[in-house]
């Protein structure tokens, strides 16, 4: 399964603590009505990494379940260890995903060794199963480069991409040249989509596209009939959406501003936070003085 285009990388809500399902529909629903490409569900903008095992096999099973048939789902699986990191994996396999994201193995440090045994491992407990790297060495501490993605791709005929949020177009240039035209390099950051897509990538894991996934979607589309003024016209609209969702509490923005466009959208996995209700009136200024709202 090649993934490419505008893939969301989807939130998670909770309500009383747990994983709301009722709002993760909805949400899925309005995603697959704007006309995504893919969901990514248990990311870092899904808050996956804070979330149990059983809640990332509940996230992961409620989007695939009430995505099916109308988009593909790439379950980010990785964990801190390989065991956690298989049993995801198997987990995505059963419930009918089309793939997996794998994050590199974070806070402890690990050499290409220790990496390529890992993604290797991972790779081969689910060998039917289409398998992208997720590089983000700014959180995960551990840098998959592109000689590393080569040496895994070259054991895992079942690694078939790359997921890169390093923020560094040298570096996601580095894996469309290294890896070749058979795989699907994404890049992670919205200020990168048209910067990507004019290098050989396959397509964005969007944050942005959780809330507003017209704009994303309006620059690969542009990109893709060739219209690269209009591209970036969206581009730099996108830019200025995105710094301003960046303002308050990390991923809280993106879910206030579901609730303003009619999803009862909530709540955060400790430590992280809501937004206060001066920090809310603020972004809904801000949003509507971009004419998003």
């Amino acid at each position: 399964m090649r993934f490419e285009g505008v893939i969301p990388a989807v939130l998670t809500p909770y309500r009383n603590g747990d994983v709301d399902e009722k709002a993760l529909r909805t949400l899925v629903r309005f995603l697959c009505d704007k006309g995504v490409h893919g969901l990514y569900p248990c990311g870092t903008s899904g808050e996956g990494l804070l979330l149990s095992t059983s809640e990332r096999k509940k996230v992961a099973e409620i989007v695939v379940d009430e995505a099916h048939g109308r988009t593909p789902v790439m379950v980010q699986v990785g964990a801190i260890s390989t065991a956690e990191t298989v049993e995801l994996a198997r987990h995505a396999h059963q419930i009918g995903a089309q793939a997996i994201g794998v994050v590199a193995p974070y806070y402890y440090p690990v050499d290409k060794v220790g990496l390529v045994e890992h993604y290797t491992r991972v790779a081969e407990a689910v060998p039917e199963m289409p398998v992208y790297i997720y590089n983000i060495p700014g959180y995960a501490r551990n840098d998959v480069t592109a000689d590393i993605a080569k040496t895994i791709a070259d054991r895992s005929p079942n690694v078939v991409g790359v997921k890169d949020s390093s923020k560094d177009l040298g570096k996601l240039q580095s894996y469309v040249e290294k890896l070749g035209p058979k795989y699907a390099v994404l890049v992670g950051s919205d200020a990168l989509v048209l910067a990507a897509l004019a290098v050989g990538g396959a397509g964005v894991i969007s944050a942005v596209a959780n809330s507003f996934p017209e704009p994303v979607l309006a620059v690969f589309n542009a990109f893709k009939k060739g219209d690269l003024a209009v591209a970036r016209e969206w581009q730099q609209k996108l830019d200025k959406l995105r710094s301003l969702l960046q303002e308050g509490p990390y991923l809280a923005s993106y879910k206030a501003a579901l609730r303003m466009r009619g999803c009862d959208f909530r709540g955060a996995k400790a430590p992280m936070r809501e937004m206060n209700e001066e920090e809310y009136n603020k972004l809904k200024a801000g949003l509507s003085q971009l004419g998003y709202l």
